[in-house]
């Protein structure tokens, strides 16, 4: 939590004097602004900051740089994932399912940005126990990641993780989510990341 007080600083410095020198719609100044909501939002428990400047930071960056821009899109993810983490769900989620059908329209089906907003998404209908529609989430991106990032790559293995735990409230799946579990341990060893990977598990709470 320090480092992350510590960061939280650094950025209120940064965006102080991009404010005062480049101006608050400048790219850099909304780029930082989007930093530090984020971090109040997400991991300080801070959500009325965050909110408040995320919302800010995105219609400025709406305004400025296009709804469609890739910086745009996410401040929506940001903005989105903080609505989640306050307990906004039904925000969240209409947040969520816009920024990926702009992805997917501007950014394209693979990129890396549509695919971490379909994983957020994921992990959103899993806290609500919407477990049919984290299934599906989680089963596309998992399919465009190994086609994308590789079988091995750190975020396909996260989303293997987050797929098995879904097959687990699933009687009927049980055996699914046995394979795709030790299917991913494997190439965990295989890649060695086995510290890496046991970290984001209990971080995202599988």
């Amino acid at each position: 939590m320090w480092k992350q007080k510590e960061s939280v600083a650094i950025l209120v410095e940064c965006l102080q004097k991009q404010k005062e020198v480049l101006g608050e719609d400048h790219e850099h100044t909304i780029f930082t602004a989007c930093e530090l909501g984020a971090n109040y939002g997400v991991y300080l428990n801070r959500f009325d900051e965050g909110e408040e400047m995320l919302e800010d930071c995105l219609e400025r960056a709406k305004r400025v740089l296009g709804e469609e821009h890739a910086q745009t899109l996410i401040i929506m993810n940001n903005l989105a994932l903080t609505y989640a983490t306050s307990g906004k769900a039904d925000e969240a989620k209409e947040l969520y399912l816009e920024c990926i059908e702009r992805c997917k329209e501007k950014l394209g089906e693979g990129h890396p940005e549509t695919l971490m907003t379909m994983f957020n998404l994921g992990l959103f209908y899993k806290a609500q126990r919407a477990y049919k529609e984290a299934e599906a989430i989680y089963y596309e991106c998992f399919q465009r990641q190994r086609e994308v990032l590789g079988a091995n790559h750190d975020m396909t293995l996260r989303v293997m993780l987050g797929l098995g735990t879904v097959y687990c409230e699933d009687d009927e799946k049980l055996e699914e989510a046995r394979q795709l579990f030790e299917d991913c341990l494997q190439r965990m060893a295989a890649t060695k990341h086995q510290g890496q990977l046991r970290s984001l598990h209990t971080r995202h709470g599988y």
